[in-house]
């Protein structure tokens, strides 16, 4: 199991600090084990922000090793530079955070064996992370602030996700161009796009209210491919099976709850093959190398 670490400037009550310079906060940062207990959180929280133009999040494969990862919001950037072999991910990056004086920006990052979190009071701070039995990491780039004592509560809450999935088994996925987009243009309008050897989706989603998002995609495939839309709960609201000789095809979902995000999946489907006595058996068709999506 890995040993991840966190860093973060706190005060005495664990909470985060609410400004803390560069300097100051590379000078006091705490680190723990996955055995400590969490920073306490303000509860209740406010509800979180809705995405507006601004927010936007992209990794992907610039050649058979090398990718890159990229999330914003107004306020806080996170920038990554990665590298994938069979049995090992190494990626470094920064958070640098320009956001009022009562607020601070948070990466958190999750695999399999643990979660690492830094953060940024205005400023940038730098961190890595080598994995020898890399699995899917899931990128989650957080903003709160403007902590209210009277209520014990950050009045302030912005959050969004990012998946960089496994290569470990999957090594096609290591292509020039593999990735994954989403990106707010207006507060009413996120758009955003799958690439991945064998099919791609592109797509676009309005940003309304709890119960109310719809989305339209257009998928692309030179061999067969899945693609799913699962709301924010993860039930699964639209599912399409498109194949080369049917390319192009469309998907789409209306009125699903994705308040707090919705989940697309392009994923091929081979047949799955199993030898018996000599012979050869071709068993029911599966999704595989799925590449998933988190739109917030």
């Amino acid at each position: 199991m890995q040993l991840f670490r966190g860093n973060v400037a706190t005060d005495i009550n664990g909470r985060t600090l609410a400004r803390v310079g560069i300097a100051a906060a590379l000078a006091c940062l705490t680190v723990f084990s996955m055995s400590s207990p969490a920073l306490a959180d303000p509860q209740p929280d406010n509800p979180v922000e809705h995405p507006t133009a601004g927010w936007s999040g992209q990794w992907q494969f610039s050649g058979p090793h090398a990718w890159s990862l990229t999330m914003t919001m107004p306020g806080a950037v996170v920038a990554i530079t990665g590298w994938d072999e069979d049995n090992s991910r190494y990626f470094s990056g920064t958070i640098t955070d320009t956001t009022s004086v009562k607020r601070c920006s948070t990466i958190k990052f999750y695999e399999g064996g643990g979660m690492a979190y830094y953060t940024a009071c205005d400023g940038t701070v730098s961190f890595s992370q080598f994995d020898n039995t890399p699995g899917t990491y899931d990128f989650e780039l957080r903003q709160s602030g403007d902590y209210h004592e009277g209520t014990n509560q950050n009045l302030w809450n912005a959050v969004s996700y990012l998946t960089v999935p496994s290569t470990k088994y999957h090594a096609e996925l290591r292509a020039t161009g593999t990735g994954a987009s989403w990106n707010y243009v207006s507060a009413s309008q996120v758009n955003y796009w799958i690439i991945r050897p064998g099919g791609s989706v592109f797509g676009t989603a309005n940003g309304d209210g709890a119960g109310a998002r719809s989305t339209s995609a257009t998928i692309y495939a030179a061999e067969c491919t899945r693609t799913r839309i699962a709301d924010s709960g993860d039930t699964v609201v639209a599912t399409k099976d498109v194949c080369a000789g049917q390319s192009p095809g469309t998907i789409s979902a209306s009125n699903f709850g994705g308040y707090h995000g919705f989940e697309v999946e392009n994923c091929v489907v081979r047949p799955l093959v199993t030898v018996v006595g000599g012979g050869t058996t071709v068993g029911r068709p599966g999704p595989q190398h799925c590449v998933p999506l988190n739109v917030r």
